[in-house]
């Protein structure tokens, strides 16, 4: 992978990805706002995908300018994505809102008209001490409506510790900005979730993960 410092702004980018067998792929750039984003990709013989940013629109075109061209269009609103249009003009449809001061996933609707609606805990996995917000919001319910089937609901719940390191029983672990906070705990630790599978308002499969 070779880099370089795109213009108009500090950061290097990756501009040349070299595989094992010698075949590599160049990414091309350009700067929005002092930040460098990719505007396409090239192999050696052809253009694979470029990327148009316009108003209020991504347009990502797959083997431009051959017979298998595909364009995928995301659609923006307050720099949120809210559609992605397929190829075949179809669109998967997507809202979103903010919970616990983060921008979260909650509906989906696909194109043949399925939805899907996810509940969110705003004061979800806690933060160790000194990190810079105090929780961070997470899934606590998802449900699939597939059209004229029965809904399928799904509940999730979660330890008290969690993949961020936090214990309220060890307040010597700090949260750190050098490194995976896991790496302070030098005892066993655990954490674990419950996914909960409903029939109606009967549990119809419970499956438990500790990590």
């Amino acid at each position: 992978e070779e880099l370089h410092v795109q213009a108009g702004s500090d950061l290097a980018v990756p501009k040349r990805i070299v595989s094992a067998n010698g075949a590599a792929i160049m990414l091309d750039y350009h700067t929005v706002d002092g930040e460098p984003v990719l505007s396409a990709v090239r192999d050696a013989v052809r253009t694979l995908l470029t990327i148009v940013r316009t108003a209020g629109q991504v347009t990502l075109t797959l083997y431009p300018e051959t017979q298998c061209v595909a364009v995928c269009k995301l659609k923006l609103s307050n720099d949120r994505v809210t559609s992605v249009q397929l190829p075949d003009g179809s669109a998967w449809l997507l809202s979103s809102e903010v919970i616990g001061g983060v921008e979260c996933l909650t509906e989906v609707t696909s194109p043949l008209g399925a939805r899907e609606l996810i509940g969110y805990e705003a004061v979800g996995h806690r933060l160790p001490p000194d990190a810079p917000r105090q929780a961070i919001p997470r899934v606590t319910a998802h449900t699939v409506y597939p059209g004229t089937q029965p809904a399928i609901t799904t509940h999730y719940a979660f330890s008290q510790t969690n993949f961020l390191g936090y214990d309220d029983e060890d307040r010597d672990v700090r949260w750190s900005r050098e490194g995976d906070t896991l790496y302070q705990i030098a005892a066993d630790y655990s954490y674990s979730s419950t996914e909960t599978l409903m029939d109606g308002a009967r549990v119809h499969r419970s499956i438990e993960r500790t990590y």
